[in-house]
């Protein structure tokens, strides 16, 4: 049930304007239509024949487009408007890379890909069966709702350690960012998220859904890492090198 229609019987410790924030949080995620477009590239691709399916550029569209939901996003929270520059650049960066990898398996759960015989062509252009046997164990474990994964998803997107640290020998050790407005961001979605969690199930089963969630990222997160190409890197470096641009020049 979304946050906008148990507002008429609140009983809850959020406020109104806490309300509003979480029915916003939804329908910012919605209004990026990923799912749809998604849902359209792969109908599109099976309308072909097999053998002018699926090329690396394609390919490359299709993780660009899933990648831009990060983009999207944040574009459409007035907390993004608050942050610096550096600080955009900086989330981007640390978050953009594994917000996507969850939003992925996320739409691939919702539009049912792994039953689709062009998903399947498409995954092995890139990756192993060792990859495709992990992404369908990681998708049936993903038995969170839909709007707690937005919900979570926000969050992560203005995380300040929400990251596997990664050493660029281009960025100065000495050049140092302003978290602040940044932890701030993040600790009043965690904290109006908790207080949903609680009004919905009571402070055990909160716990419990937190504690798989988190569980649930670490695998992905070491999954993820170990699995990917050094194909997959560049064009993942790249759209995240693009988006960072892109907010960047909106926030100067």
């Amino acid at each position: 049930m979304r946050p906008l229609n148990l507002l008429e019987n609140d009983r809850s410790k959020l406020t109104r304007e806490e309300w509003n924030l979480l029915s916003n949080i939804i329908h910012a995620y919605d209004a990026t239509e990923i799912m749809s477009h998604t849902k359209q590239s792969f109908d599109n691709q099976s309308s072909l024949p097999p053998k002018i399916r699926w090329k690396m550029s394609t390919v490359f569209y299709l993780i660009k487009q899933i990648h831009s939901t990060f983009q999207i996003f944040i574009e459409r929270t007035p907390q993004y408007q608050y942050l610096s520059a550096r600080s955009c650049r900086a989330i981007v960066q640390r978050n953009s890379d594994l917000f996507s990898s969850i939003n992925s398996i996320f739409i691939l759960r919702e539009i049912n890909a792994v039953e689709l015989a062009v998903f399947q062509e498409t995954f092995g252009l890139i990756y192993s069966q060792d990859a495709m046997q992990n992404l369908t164990g990681l998708l049936s474990r993903l038995n969170f709702d839909g709007t707690y994964i937005k919900i979570m998803l926000m969050i992560f997107a203005f995380s300040n350690t929400f990251s596997i640290v990664k050493y660029d020998s281009s960025v100065e050790l000495t050049q140092k960012i302003n978290w602040t407005p940044v932890f701030t961001i993040q600790n009043m979605f965690v904290t109006i998220f908790w207080k949903y969690l609680l009004y919905q199930h009571g402070f055990n089963d909160a716990v419990k859904w937190f504690s798989n969630f988190v569980r649930y990222i670490l695998d992905l997160m070491k999954i993820t890492v170990n699995q990917r190409t050094r194909q997959h890197n560049q064009m993942i470096n790249a759209v995240i090198e693009d988006t960072a641009r892109l907010l960047t020049l909106k926030t100067e």
